[in-house]
């Protein structure tokens, strides 16, 4: 099933898919579609990716959702990258639904949300390490914005479950 489409710098459409390992490729110039499986983290968990990112560099990442982690897929090489959440982190619920690496190559690190981790994730690229923002009250997070006018930035989230949105500025 279909679930999110963006189209790159390269006038390229990207799909992800909500129930399989693919990503997807559609060149309108030359109406070729392409699909690159992506390697499972967790075989006999559910398959499937949600939110699908392009960053600075014009890598696309996606959030594995009950995979464990996020993905990044280098669209020179073809090949995918997996980050799995620390052995620590992950729970019987983890879920990641969203992504936000659009600023990942300023500090080397990568945002997320996890669905039985409440709050938003920061990935530190260089060590692995995750930090938590737990927010106020439990949120359904859908879609977050980054507000980059802000030192360090701000983050937006619509909380679906309470009628709110939360801003969020984190400290470091």
């Amino acid at each position: 099933m279909r679930h999110d489409v963006i189209v790159d710098g390269d006038g390229v459409a990207w799909l992800s898919q909500f129930d399989e390992q693919f990503l997807g490729r559609f060149d309108p110039k030359t109406l070729k579609f392409t699909e690159y499986a992506i390697p499972a983290q967790q075989p006999g968990f559910p398959k499937g990716t949600l939110d699908l990112e392009v960053d600075p560099e014009g890598n696309l990442w996606l959030s594995h959702m009950f995979q464990s982690g996020i993905v990044k897929f280098d669209k020179k090489t073809g090949k995918f990258q997996a980050f799995p959440l620390p052995a620590g982190v992950v729970n019987e619920n983890s879920q990641q639904s969203i992504i936000g690496p659009q600023r990942w190559t300023v500090d080397r690190k990568v945002w997320l949300n996890d669905a039985g981790i409440p709050g938003l994730h920061r990935l530190d690229m260089a060590t692995g390490e995750f930090a938590e923002y737990p927010l106020p009250s439990q949120t359904n997070i859908r879609r977050i914005f980054v507000d980059n006018s802000t030192t360090p930035p701000t983050f937006w989230v619509g909380n679906n479950h309470h009628a709110a949105i939360v801003k969020l500025e984190p400290l470091d």
